[in-house]
C-alpha cells in the first residue's frame, strides 16, 4: 500500500504508471496473441471467426469495468481519508455482486450464443466456428471479471507491481497454452479459447493470494459479508459509470453488424484494427489509471489544489508516449498489421490498415478523451463523462453512415477519428467551466482565494 500525495508528484506518477502500462499491455495481449495464432496457424476464417464477436465482448465487459472504476475510486478515497475498516468489506461485497452479476450474464450468452450471432449478422462460412469460440470464451470473461475487480483494488491501494506480476504470468502462460492447443493439440479457435481460460485461471488465483493479505493488513477477516450500505455506495458511481461505456461500446455494436455484412475479409481485416487499437489504448489508459489513484487519494485527503497537477503530469506523460506509437503504427503499418497473417493469405490486411492511414493521425485525441474520462471518474463527476461520452456514440453513428466515401469501411474509421475530436471539445469545456466540482472543492478554492486576499 503507497500514498500517492506525498513526494515529487511526476516522479511518483511515471513510477506508478510504468507497471500499470506493463500490465495492461500483457492484459490486452490475450485477445492480439489469439488474432496471431489464428491468423497465422489455422487461417484467414478463423482470424474472422474470433473477431466478429470483440465489440460484443467489450460490451459485455463494461459490466465489470464500471464496478472496477468505482471500486478504485471509493477504495482509493477510504484510504486517502484513513478509513481503513470500511475497504475489506468493500471488496467483498462487490466481488459477491460481480460474480452473480456475470455468472447470470456469461450463462445466458451460452445459451442465447446462435440468436446473438444471427443478430451480430456473422458471415455463414464462419459461423459454426465463431459460435463454438464465443460459448467457451464467456466462461474466460466471467474469470476476468473478477481479476480485474480485485486488480483495481490493488492499484487504488498504491500497489502496481503485483498487478503487473500477475498479468505476465498470465500472459506468458497464454501465449505457451496457444501454441501448444493449437499447433500441438491441434485444437483450431477452440484451443485459444481454452488458452485464455487457463491462464485467466492463473491471474485469479494469484489475485485472491493477495486480496487475503490486504484484508488482513487493512484489520478485515476472512469470513463472507455483504453491506447492501456499501454496495450502494459503489453502485450510485458505478451506474453511471456502466451506463458510459455501454453508451461508448453500443457505438461498436451497432456498427459491428455493417463490418460483418462486408465479408468476412473486412470483419477480419476490422477485427485486427480494433484489436490494436485497443492495445495502443492499454498503454494511455493505464496512464490515466495511475493519474485516477493519485486524484481519488487525494479527494480523500482533501487536498484538492492536486487535481490540475495530476491531469496536466498525466497529459505531458501521454503525449510522450502517444507520439513515437503514432509515427511507427503510420510508418510501418503494413509490416505491423501484416503479424496477424500468412504469407499467402493477406485478403484481411487492406482492411486493417486504413485504420492506420485514417484513425492512428488522431490518436493524441483518444489519449487526451481517455484521461479526461478516467479524471471525472475518480472525482466523481461521472455524469460528465456520461454525456461525451453519448455524444461520441452519436458522433460516431451518423458519421459512419453519413460521410461520403468510396468505402464503407472507411466512413467508419472517420466516423472513430472525428468522434474522438467532437468528444474532447465537450470534455474540455466541462473541465474549464468547472461544472464537475462539488461543493466541497468549490468552499476549498473560495476559503483559498480568501486567504490570499487577506495576506
Amino acid at each position: 500500500m503507497k500514498d500517492l500525495t506525498k513526494g515529487n508528484t511526476f516522479l511518483i506518477l511515471f513510477r506508478f504508471a510504468i507497471p500499470l502500462i506493463i500490465a495492461g499491455v500483457v492484459a490486452q495481449s490475450y485477445n492480439l496473441i489469439d488474432l496471431i495464432v489464428a491468423g497465422n496457424f489455422i487461417g484467414s476464417d478463423a482470424l474472422s471467426a474470433t473477431g466478429c464477436t470483440s465489440t460484443l465482448i467489450q460490451f459485455l465487459s463494461s459490466l465489470f469495468w464500471g464496478f472496477g472504476v468505482a471500486v478504485s475510486a471509493i477504495v482509493g478515497k477510504l484510504y486517502g481519508s484513513k478509513q481503513y475498516e470500511r475497504i475489506p468489506v468493500v471488496i467483498k461485497t462487490v466481488s459477491i455482486f460481480v460474480s452473480g452479476l456475470m455468472a447470470l450474464l456469461c450463462v445466458g450468452f451460452i445459451i442465447f450464443s446462435r440468436q446473438t450471432l444471427v443478430l451480430l449478422k456473422v458471415d455463414e462460412e464462419i459461423f459454426e466456428a465463431a459460435n463454438s469460440y464465443f460459448r467457451i470464451f464467456m466462461v474466460s470473461l466471467f474469470i476476468q471479471a473478477l481479476t480485474y475487480i480485485w486488480t483495481c483494488t490493488l492499484q487504488s491501494l498504491g500497489d502496481s507491481l503485483y498487478p503487473m506480476a500477475m498479468t505476465l504470468v498470465s500472459g506468458l502462460g497464454n501465449i505457451g497454452l496457444n501454441l501448444l492447443f493449437v499447433i500441438t493439440f491441434n485444437m483450431g479457435i477452440n484451443g485459444l479459447a481454452y488458452a485464455s481460460i487457463l491462464s485467466c485461471l492463473i491471474s485469479l488465483i494469484m489475485g485472491v493470494i493477495r486480496i487475503l493479505v490486504y484484508i488482513k493488513k487493512l484489520g478485515g477477516n476472512y469470513r463472507l459479508e455483504f453491506s447492501f450500505f456499501e454496495l450502494k455506495k459503489v453502485s450510485k458511481l458505478a451506474l453511471p459509470c456502466i451506463l458510459q461505456q455501454c453508451s461508448l461500446y453500443f457505438s461498436s455494436v451497432v456498427v459491428q453488424p455493417l463490418i460483418n455484412n462486408m465479408g468476412k475479409q473486412v470483419s477480419g481485416g476490422y477485427a485486427i484494427a480494433m484489436n490494436v487499437n485497443t492495445f495502443l489504448n492499454a498503454i494511455y489508459h493505464n496512464i490515466s489509471r495511475a493519474v485516477s489513484a493519485y486524484v481519488a487519494q487525494s479527494k480523500g485527503a482533501k487536498q484538492y489544489n492536486n487535481y490540475k497537477k495530476g491531469v496536466f503530469i498525466g497529459f505531458i506523460q501521454q503525449l510522450c508516449f502517444v507520439a513515437p506509437l503514432t509515427i511507427i503504427c503510420i510508418v510501418f503499418a503494413n509490416p505491423i498489421f501484416s503479424i496477424f497473417m500468412r504469407d499467402n493469405d493477406v485478403s484481411c490486411l487492406p482492411y486493417a490498415t486504413q485504420f492506420a492511414y485514417i484513425c492512428i493521425p488522431f490518436l493524441a485525441f483518444s489519449a487526451l478523451g481517455n484521461l479526461m474520462h478516467s479524471f471525472y471518474k475518480s472525482v466523481g463527476a461521472v455524469k460528465s463523462v456520461l454525456f461525451s461520452t453519448i455524444v461520441f456514440s452519436i458522433a460516431r453513428i451518423l458519421l459512419s453512415y453519413l460521410i461520403p466515401t468510396v468505402n464503407l469501411i472507411d466512413n467508419i474509421y472517420w466516423g472513430l477519428a472525428l468522434a474522438w475530436v467532437i468528444e474532447d471539445v465537450m470534455l474540455m469545456i466541462i473541465y474549464f467551466i468547472g461544472i464537475w466540482k462539488t461543493n466541497n472543492h468549490k468552499t476549498y478554492e473560495k476559503e483559498l482565494k480568501f486567504n490570499k486576499v487577506s495576506k
